[in-house]
């Protein structure tokens, strides 16, 4: 999301720099390559003071007039250092996140007020930091994650796929996807897409489950939409979310997307309509969506790929995420 932001932003308008706490990460080449500067801040693990004054360096350096930050570590620092430099700060919040300790949610309600604009995700991470922070929901704004629509590029290959994509992670639902499809009788490739510190135990649960012959692992890929594109059905079994990309990107290529019902995935996906929701949890549920959606004839499921895309286009599209942005960095710089 903060590369297609940077990205689809005018740059006859704003001139965007992206700040990464730790290393620079896998994309900042390509970014280097579109004329967005990246900076590694180099962070220790723990409390690192050294990020502050890394950060005010960087802003003053470059005459940086707006600070957006994403996510807890960055939200933490990133404020700080806005402060320090005198220049106005915007917060996303990406997720419900029940993770955090009340020492966390102390800390998000002091910096609240030293915020000049606060985004969410979607209705529900609105709504979790409303109650969390003890502040008014009309001092939060809610932006939608959006891509870039593109065409559609399905190809057909003979054997159903089903993708799982996301970090390898408890959050993620992958053991609660694995235990739902072994007790059908599906005959279809299952791609797991992404890394992360599950990966030993997934790939032992799959052997356990006799699983091996029908699920792959293939790592972190940067191809995520071509692999969507050969995808029939993409499942999220997330236990949270804040607004899912790999949905929208799933949605925007014709793949039929099996999502839990947690965060802001409801107010993307009607269930029914234009893809498919089930309970988090529920692994009957998610075992007969599967098979329900298996057994669909092709003319309804073609019409929930219909549907599915022209929400993307009438919602959840990349020129409108930016847009939006853009309207708030304009009102904070004539402010």
């Amino acid at each position: 999301m903060v590369i297609s932001l940077a990205r689809g932003l005018d740059k006859s308008r704003f001139r965007p720099f992206i700040a990464c706490l730790n290393d620079e990460g896998r994309f900042a080449e390509e970014l280097k390559k579109d004329g967005i500067e990246v900076f590694s801040l180099n962070k220790v693990k723990g409390i690192d003071l050294s990020v502050v004054p890394k950060l005010v360096k960087i802003i003053r350096e470059n005459d940086i007039n707006i600070v957006h930050t994403h996510l807890w570590g960055a939200n933490f620092w990133g404020r700080f250092a806005a402060n320090a430099a005198k220049v106005p700060v915007v917060v996303t919040e990406h997720n419900v996140d029940v993770w955090k300790t009340p020492f966390h949610f102390l800390i998000d309600r002091w910096l609240f007020g030293r915020t000049d604009r606060f985004i969410a995700v979607s209705e529900t991470v609105r709504d979790f930091y409303s109650r969390k922070l003890g502040v008014s929901k009309d001092r939060m704004q809610v932006v939608y994650n959006g891509i870039a629509v593109g065409q559609p590029i399905r190809i057909k290959e003979g054997e159903k796929v089903i993708a799982v994509i996301g970090r390898l992670v408890p959050q993620k639902g992958h053991a609660f996807f694995f235990e739902a499809f072994a007790k059908s009788d599906l005959a279809a490739k299952v791609l797991i897409v992404g890394d992360g510190p599950l990966e030993e135990s997934l790939k032992s649960q799959v052997i356990n489950l006799k699983l091996e012959d029908s699920v792959k692992f293939l790592g972190f890929r940067k191809d995520v939409r071509e692999i969507l594109g050969k995808t029939d059905i993409l499942v999220l079994p997330s236990s949270r979310e804040g607004l899912p990309i790999v949905l929208l990107e799933a949605m925007a290529v014709g793949a039929i997307v099996l999502a839990t019902a947690v965060g802001g995935t409801p107010e993307l996906v009607e269930d029914g309509v234009n893809g498919f929701l089930v309970e988090y949890g529920d692994g009957e549920g998610l075992k007969k969506k599967l098979e329900d959606i298996f057994n669909a004839d092709s003319r309804s499921l073609n019409e929930v790929r219909l549907a599915a895309r022209r929400t993307i286009e009438e919602k959840f599209s990349l020129e409108k995420m930016v847009s939006e942005h853009e309207g708030i960095y304009k009102k904070l710089w004539e402010n």
